[in-house]
């Protein structure tokens, strides 16, 4: 490395630290030079980014989708579990022993049993589907999750249908 090369790193570094915008005239156009910016903000806990300055993922989508599908059944029996410590053990309405789709369409409507008290909003597939693509929706009138609920005894089962990657159904219970 020349002297001259090393004395324009310590002053980029210098300005870029001091806040001064930096503008280098002598570089010639068709060199391609390094972010030097990018690479002296970046530390080594900040998250590797591709080409494009976006945060690298690893992990393909559908393991991310997964894990969605996941939280949405946790969220799911999590309210169910609070209505009922409030309603001293008893079940939402209809919740019986074999599995039913958490839809409008059943006579198992968990959404009026549960919204707005036990959970904010509708979790559902995150996939989406035809009739509510809102993976976040609040309107119990028109919903369906893709999930299936049951219960066994006093414990309630809740899957999702709608795995993708090598993974089989998510089924959750409590």
């Amino acid at each position: 490395m020349k002297k001259n090369s090393f004395t324009k790193i310590i002053l980029i570094t210098f300005f870029v630290f001091s806040g001064c915008n930096l503008n280098i005239t002598n570089t010639p156009e068709n060199v391609k030079t390094p972010d030097i910016t990018s690479k002296i903000m970046q530390t080594k806990n900040s998250p590797p980014v591709n080409e494009n300055n976006q945060p690298k993922i690893d992990k393909p989508i559908y393991d991310i989708r997964n894990t969605q599908r996941k939280t949405g059944l946790n969220v799911w029996l999590s309210a169910i579990s609070q209505y009922r410590i409030d309603n001293r053990g008893k079940m939402p309405p209809n919740i019986i022993d074999t599995w039913t789709n958490v839809d409008n369409n059943t006579c198992l409507d968990l959404c009026k049993a549960l919204i707005p008290t036990y959970m904010t909003v509708i979790k559902i597939d995150p996939m989406g589907t035809d009739k509510h693509p809102n993976p976040h929706g609040d309107n119990c009138d028109d919903f369906d999750t893709a999930y299936e609920i049951r219960a066994q005894g006093n414990t309630v089962q809740m899957r999702a249908l709608g795995t993708e990657g090598s993974m089989d159904i998510i089924q959750i219970q409590r």
